[in-house]
């Protein structure tokens, strides 16, 4: 047990030194960054649906092909906005479907989710985020939220979980977790508003609340393509830590709707 704590906070160290700086450098920082993500996410999922070689070889070229676009050509305004209506109905399907009785069935339906799960997402936040979005570290903040909701969750869960959150999907998670997430979350919104108040009390809440709720769902999301195909993580990119769907689940599902936020208070291109 020690052992794997001590992989885990190296891990932890060595990719934390890397995201920042990734986050700290602009846009072309976190569009590399975000580029890798969803290359590496989609091989992971498409590894997790054990598909064949040449639908691998087709999911992750596109993959490639659709991040580098996102890089190189000005997408139209018409086309942006029709990118994020149909992120934001995309996403909550995927968060909605934990709730029926039939989920999603990741066999059927396994080439197309490993394009547009992982990819629609962080496509986002490279096409829309205007000149003050990047001046002000937004996505650095947004971040750092998730990783102190999931800090949140983990410390209050430990302590005081007593009543199963989702235990059909995620065993280990409690109420109290997720509600500890929610607090620590909010409070670290409060928190960036007092140091950083571009944009006002507002926007940071909001954003917070968004991380929390849509980011916990984000999170559930992951668990139940994992427990479809039987697999404790999506990869070991990171040892102690998993994959990247392990890493950014919460950061995928959150991420159209803090970018509809950036589009509701005018800070998108």
């Amino acid at each position: 047990m020690e052992q794997v704590l001590k992989t885990r906070l190296k891990t932890a160290v060595v990719f934390g030194i890397i995201m920042l700086c990734a986050l700290l450098s602009g846009k072309w920082g976190l569009s590399i960054l975000l580029t890798i993500v969803a290359v590496g996410g989609s091989h992971e999922y498409l590894k997790i649906c054990g598909v064949s070689k040449p639908i691998y070889i087709t999911g992750v070229v596109a993959v490639v092909l659709l991040m580098l676009s996102s890089l190189l050509i000005e997408f139209p305004l018409i086309l942006k906005q029709g990118m994020l209506v149909v992120a934001l109905v995309t996403y909550t399907l995927f968060a909605a479907s934990l709730f029926v009785i039939q989920p999603i069935n990741h066999r059927n339906f396994q080439p197309f989710l490993a394009i547009i799960y992982p990819t629609l997402s962080l496509l986002l936040p490279i096409i829309f985020s205007a000149h003050t979005v990047w001046a002000t570290h937004f996505w650095l903040f947004a971040f750092l939220l998730i990783w102190i909701s999931d800090s949140g969750a983990y410390l209050v869960g430990r302590k005081l979980g007593k009543t199963k959150l989702y235990e059909r999907i995620s065993p280990k998670k409690t109420w109290e977790g997720t509600l500890g997430a929610g607090l620590f979350t909010m409070l670290g919104g409060y928190i960036i508003y007092v140091f950083y108040p571009a944009h006002g009390l507002h926007f940071w809440l909001y954003t917070s609340l968004i991380v929390w709720v849509i980011g916990s769902l984000g999170d559930l999301y992951e668990s139940s393509i994992k427990r479809t195909f039987g697999v404790k993580d999506s990869g070991n990119f990171m040892p102690g830590h998993g994959g990247f769907l392990d890493r950014f689940d919460s950061f995928l599902l959150a991420t159209p709707f803090l970018t509809a936020l950036l589009y509701a208070f005018k800070l998108t291109t």
